[in-house]
């Protein structure tokens, strides 16, 4: 059964209704479907669909409706976990189904363990450490992901590409996650200036450019417009840095308005 006819049974709406009366969080929501169309969408403040990712992982983690709560966290974090596959399917040796099963294992074994104390985002945690527990098994079954060419590739939101190597920027993968993201920070800052949260926000949270400019007090159009030139910049910088190097690479510029 898929997901979507998942959420919508007689039972999940009555398992939905009644954690509404329960989670403040989730009381906004008239029915499950509604609760992912808030979450998917562009607009929304980020801290207000991080605390509904919070509860949903605590009623996973509590066995409060489980089977409804993974549901709605796979929905809602589908984009994310999709462009995700679609990266690795160019580099998994195996076949696709394992790659699906292997996706599909890290998820729910990182949602199951997640420790909320020491998380502030949640699906940027769980999208960048599912890929890295992807590349992690791969590696240790000999499902080696390696890049065709053996150049870098850096698409849209997709610092992670360099990621089927061992470090971002220089910094490692089995740091946790708020460790990667200060020092990827603390990377960008001289590059980016101002401009290096928004891109972190866009590039590792997967947001949105309007999200993130709503995170950071911008408008819209200020939003794209920084990020746009933030991209200038980095692709300038990695432009340089691989005219200094034997590595040859395409960089290709992006990002979700």
């Amino acid at each position: 059964m898929s997901f979507e006819r998942e959420i919508r049974t007689p039972l999940a709406l009555h398992a939905f209704n009644t954690a509404r009366r329960r989670r403040e969080e989730l009381a906004p929501f008239t029915e499950p479907a509604a609760l992912v169309a808030f979450l998917t969408r562009s607009d929304g403040s980020p801290a207000d669909k991080n605390r509904i990712l919070v509860a949903l992982v605590e009623m996973v983690q509590q066995q409060e409706a489980p089977v409804l709560a993974s549901s709605l966290l796979w929905l809602a974090l589908w984009p994310g976990l999709d462009r995700r596959f679609r990266l690795l399917r160019r580099y998994f040796t195996g076949t696709q189904d394992e790659l699906v099963s292997a996706i599909t294992t890290a998820f729910t074994v990182l949602v199951a363990g997640l420790n909320l104390g020491r998380v502030r985002h949640v699906a940027g945690t769980l999208l960048r450490s599912t890929m890295r527990e992807v590349i992690t098994e791969a590696r240790r079954t000999s499902k080696a992901l390696v890049p065709a060419d053996g150049g870098v590739h850096l698409h849209r939101a997709e610092v992670d590409l360099p990621a089927l190597e061992d470090s971002v920027l220089g910094v490692g993968l089995i740091l946790p996650f708020e460790e990667q993201m200060a020092q990827l920070l603390g990377r960008l800052r001289p590059i980016l200036g101002m401009d290096a949260e928004l891109v972190l926000y866009v590039v590792v949270l997967d947001e949105t450019q309007r999200e993130a400019g709503t995170r950071l007090g911008l408008s819209h159009e200020a939003a794209r417009k920084r990020f746009q030139r933030a991209l200038t910049r980095v692709r300038e910088w990695l432009e340089q840095l691989l005219s200094q190097s034997s590595l040859p690479g395409c960089i290709s510029q992006g990002g979700r308005a």
